[in-house]
């Protein structure tokens, strides 16, 4: 089976989901061994850079050298750095590449014929309109489509006799808002208006034609406006307008159609053109093209908008129920579920495991993603949770994937902390993107409850921390005198109403003063360290120890028996003879369900050892 990577970076909050779902569909009419893998980000949908380096990290994560082809997207990439990072991966590959909407040297390309369309409108305005006095309305100045189409405004002025400089050409983004932003400033600048906006999308005409609406101008009447992609907002508006149509999926097709040509050996141009057709109407003075059943139309926005409802109420309820969880895994549950109801045929999530843990001072990676900590933590297919046969193994997981057949499409997006990848998600055949593109809506906020559950784990793991250190003692490690009262007396009350005999000891170095006398003080703390290593580590499970002041030690362990406190007295004492260091240990047993204080058995367990200490000095 041959594989495809499809590298896409969407525009604002959507996925050009047309690439794959004409490549796909391509695929499947045919029955082609073929599967389609789509690493996307969403860099536009941000202005945070470092937002944007957490969102393109995604590109790092496939190794293209696993695939037989590549088609990708970068349209829409408007920071050079990742444009560079992305093209120095695709050199150093020996696979074929296809560019969609760009050309780059050396690599194949597809687009729709931006140029032609663009001089067929400037002609028929030129010829039928008798238009002499051009704007073109454009985009984003770097972005690839928009600056073929302006190359091609200027050449059809300069093949109709007409000044490139008396005709200009504006620059701005491809929303609503700069057509208005363009009609403004036109009309405040008092400069006569040109017989037609020659717009580079039907946002900005749209924006322009409701501006001008606005200002009390008419189109077009006193001016003509023309788009480019015709998009739904352009058969519909009123008036409706100039456009040039283009199918989309066409592109995802022919994408696939270069990568089988030299699969097979053959040699396709490495400049491929999808025919793009204008549509004539009334914003340039036409008649209404009549392409727009209004009723069809308005039944199927009610219902889109239901969709929509729906979806919404969806995602309030997932934001909802992963918010309420205590722990991070169990909110990672829920979004398996969610998913379940989308319309789609799987979902995996990879997360780093040392988010789930959360320590203060982690360092989650920036570039690119650190495979030794990334784990599976779902994996649901056909609605039900799924036992992948290579476990929680993220290294595994692609090789997974590419063995469940020919014909699907994966869609690998990026999680993470503003620019500190935390892993990715994975979506099999995702259809509702065709309906309802509101993905990025429930990434961010999956990602979002994830980041306060994670920061709210770190100062929680930071207050213990900081707790445990309170109740350490500085020199030996072990617990302190503050941990006694805070901890120790109430473990010991809920051993005696469960009914464990608890055994009780205080322990006491011998001739401490001695030892620090006639050998320093250095080495009397060496001392006092090795007998809480002592009673440390031979200390029963569910124990407790603590150094109580000076050379004394205190502790408790439960489920005692007498030949348990004997063990426990030859261990800690064989341990510390070996290092010449003499200890008295006085323990006694408590019976259990007991209703005495933990201070009053600690006192009977003083006595037993200065006896013992007593005997010793006897001796």
């Amino acid at each position: 089976m041959r594989k495809i990577a499809l590298l896409t970076d969407g525009w604002k909050k959507l996925i050009t989901h047309a690439w794959a779902d004409g490549i796909i569909t391509a695929i499947q009419k045919e029955n082609k061994d073929i599967a389609l893998f789509q690493y996307n980000c969403w860099g536009n949908g941000t202005h945070d850079t470092m937002e944007r380096e957490g969102e393109y990290n995604i590109f790092r994560l496939p190794d293209l050298k696993e695939f037989d082809g590549v088609v990708i997207d970068m349209t829409n990439t408007s920071i050079r750095a990742f444009q560079s990072l992305i093209l120095d991966k695709l050199r150093n590959i020996q696979i074929p590449v296809v560019f969609i909407g760009t050309e780059e040297p050396g690599f194949y390309s597809v687009e729709v014929d931006n140029s032609g369309p663009i001089k067929e409108i400037v002609r028929h305005l030129y010829q039928e309109h008798g238009c002499r006095r051009f704007v073109f309305a454009g985009g984003p100045k770097h972005n690839a489509e928009n600056t073929t189409r302006v190359r091609a405004y200027t050449e059809v002025l300069q093949e109709l006799g007409l000044n490139p400089l008396d005709n200009p050409v504006y620059y701005d983004n491809f929303e609503f808002e700069a057509g208005v932003k363009y009609m403004k400033q036109m009309a405040n600048s008092q400069s006569l208006l040109p017989d037609a906006f020659v717009c580079s999308n039907d946002n900005i005409a749209a924006g322009l034609c409701y501006q001008a609406h606005k200002m009390g101008y008419r189109v077009p009447d006193d001016f003509k406006v023309t788009g480019f992609d015709n998009m739904e907002k352009a058969r519909l508006f009123d008036p409706q307008i100039t456009t040039v149509t283009q199918i989309r999926e066409t592109i995802g097709a022919k994408s696939l159609w270069v990568l089988e040509q030299v699969w097979e050996g053959n040699e396709p141009p490495l400049k491929n053109t999808v025919p793009a057709e204008c549509v004539f109407t009334e914003s340039c003075g036409c008649p209404n093209a009549g392409k727009v059943n209004y009723r069809e139309f308005l039944k199927e926005t009610v219902v889109d908008s239901v969709k929509a409802m729906n979806q919404e109420e969806m995602l309030f309820d997932l934001q909802s129920k992963i918010s309420g969880q205590t722990s991070i895994e169990r909110a990672i549950g829920m979004i398996g579920e969610y998913f379940d109801q989308r319309d789609c045929d799987g979902y995996y999530m990879v997360l780093d495991r040392r988010v789930l843990k959360a320590d203060m001072d982690v360092e989650l990676v920036r570039k690119g993603y650190d495979h030794n900590n990334l784990n599976i933590v779902v994996a649901r297919e056909n609605k039900s949770f799924k036992q992948l046969p290579i476990g929680d193994r993220e290294d595994k997981l692609f090789e997974y994937l590419s063995e469940a057949g020919s014909g699907v499409h994966y869609i690998y997006t990026p999680l993470h902390f503003r620019n500190m990848c935390i892993g990715y998600a994975v979506v099999k055949n995702p259809r509702f993107l065709r309906v309802n593109q509101n993905y990025y809506d429930v990434q961010v906020a999956i990602m979002s409850v994830l980041q306060g559950k994670f920061y709210s784990l770190q100062l929680q793991n930071s207050y213990e921390r900081m707790q445990d250190i309170y109740n350490r003692d500085q020199l030996t490690g072990i617990y302190n005198r503050i941990a006694y009262e805070e901890n120790f007396r109430p473990a010991f009350e809920l051993y005696c109403q469960e009914g464990y005999d608890v055994a009780v000891f205080l322990a006491d170095a011998d001739s401490f003063k001695e030892i620090n006398d006639s050998h320093g003080h250095a080495f009397g703390d060496h001392v006092l360290v090795e007998i809480a290593k002592a009673l440390s580590a031979h200390l029963p499970k569910g124990g407790y120890v603590c150094r109580y002041g000076g050379d004394e030690y205190v502790g408790f362990f439960p489920r005692a028996t007498a030949e348990m406190v004997e063990e426990y007295r030859n261990a800690v004492l064989t341990q510390l003879n070996e290092q010449w260091i003499s200890l008295s240990l006085g323990i006694i047993l408590v019976p259990g369900e007991s209703d005495g204080d933990l201070n009053d058995y600690v006192k009977v367990a003083d006595e037993a050892m200065y006896e013992i200490k007593r005997k010793k000095k006897e001796a």
